[in-house]
């Protein structure tokens, strides 16, 4: 079994937690509101994220980022069930003539959005 240390756990946790970054946002300022999230010094998660700096992690900050990303893994959970109990609840009534259930897989789904395509005019 070969030994992982905590920095190397936390990294991917910190990044989770910190969402994907913007168009308009900088490194400093996602890192800022990353800081705010887990409730660190933004110069500490800095350090954190850097590979060439050596940080010794203590272990309240490794169990408050856990704990952060573990919320953060039990929203998202909640709201994979929410989304599928209420595809669920949809099929389950009938559609079509006679009640007879459609497939649909004639009709593209609700979160379809066909690409926009530009042509340039002369």
């Amino acid at each position: 079994m070969s030994a992982v240390s905590a920095l190397d756990r936390v990294r991917p946790m910190l990044v989770a937690i910190g969402g994907p970054r913007s168009w308009d946002d900088t490194k400093d300022h996602w890192r800022n509101k990353l800081a705010r999230k887990v409730g660190i010094n933004a110069r500490r998660v800095r350090a954190i994220l850097s590979n060439n700096e050596d940080v010794r992690l203590s272990a309240d900050e490794y169990l408050s980022i856990e704990a952060r990303f573990r919320a953060l893994g039990e929203r998202l959970e909640d709201d994979l069930r929410s989304l599928s109990s209420k595809d669920g609840a949809a099929d389950a009534g009938p559609r079509g003539a006679g009640g007879a259930p459609d497939s649909g897989a004639d009709r593209p789904s609700a979160s379809y959005a066909p690409p926009r395509v530009f042509v340039a005019r002369k």
